[in-house]
């Protein structure tokens, strides 16, 4: 009986090891991004070859932009992310639904949390770990590393406005970013302090609620602010005329951010920093 447990153990602890070898060695060859700030990360950890189909929106670097798309947000296409046969679908968090069902199809799924500075960070190493390129995660934090400033005193109330109806005059509502998130750790690095305190990540602010606010400095981010119609006088001017009362406003601090970066967070956010410090960094009591 003995000589019985002991053979039976051997077998398991050989067939255990196989398998456990196995999923060592598999690769990942074919890979999925279902958001930009990912698939910008993958390029940036010089996996772009692998990458073999990503979202509607995904178009940095150029070679992802002529890659295939699997669709939105809201209209993530499965039939069309199957048709590549990925080894792997990398997702955001808000995105696990339809990583569920794709995993009913027996394609693996991984996802990846950009909510702060740290999650970007963390992100970074996570897909290093996942995708056996720690080394060139480890290289690519180093050359993302920021070097936080000296807050004014007292630090100048900064308001990230995300998204806002252009459409029609004056200003309703507003989307802002709050301390807790990605625009709050670098508004903080960059000297400032965020204006919103707030659980919440991107609230929904009513126009008293923003008079309450009483931001020192206003930076909107418009990535459509390319249109000609949407220029800094007429925002400045739309603040001005809906909102006179503000310390951002009688001050003429309002400012505009439309480049596409400034909405991903992933391996570019030292360019918003940049560009965060330099207005922060401006300001005069």
């Amino acid at each position: 009986m003995r000589k019985l447990l002991t053979s039976i153990t051997l077998s398991i602890i050989l067939i255990s090891c196989s398998e456990s070898s196995g999923k060592k060695q598999k690769t990942v060859d074919r890979i999925v991004s279902m958001a930009p700030s990912i698939t910008e990360t993958l390029f940036a950890l010089n996996l772009g070859k692998k990458v073999v189909a990503v979202s509607s929106y995904c178009d940095y670097p150029a070679e992802a932009g002529a890659l295939p798309k699997i669709g939105g947000l809201l209209d993530t296409s499965i039939e069309q992310i199957y048709s590549v046969k990925p080894d792997l679908v990398i997702h955001l968090p808000s995105q696990q639904h339809t990583a569920d069902t794709l995993q009913t199809m027996g394609i693996s799924t991984f996802a990846v949390s950009q909510n702060s500075l740290k999650e970007i960070r963390q992100s970074i190493q996570k897909l290093g770990r996942k995708l056996n390129c720690l080394s060139q995660a480890q290289t690519l934090l180093e050359s993302l590393k920021i070097k936080p400033i000296k807050q004014l005193s007292p630090p100048p109330k900064v308001l990230i406005v995300i998204s806002r109806d252009t459409a029609t005059p004056g200003i309703s509502s507003a989307y802002l970013a709050s301390d807790n998130t990605w625009y709050g750790d670098l508004v903080k690095a960059a000297g400032g302090e965020n204006a919103l305190k707030h659980k919440i990540p991107y609230p929904s602010f009513s126009k008293e609620g923003i008079i309450q606010l009483n931001p020192d400095i206003i930076i909107e981010i418009m990535p459509q602010a390319g249109k000609p119609q949407i220029t800094i006088d007429k925002i400045r001017s739309t603040w001005a005329n809906a909102l006179p009362g503000l310390n951002a406003v009688k001050s003429n601090q309002i400012y505009l951010i439309k480049a596409l970066y400034a909405v991903r967070p992933g391996p570019r956010y030292p360019l918003l920093f940049e560009e965060l410090k330099k207005v922060i960094n401006s300001y005069k009591n």
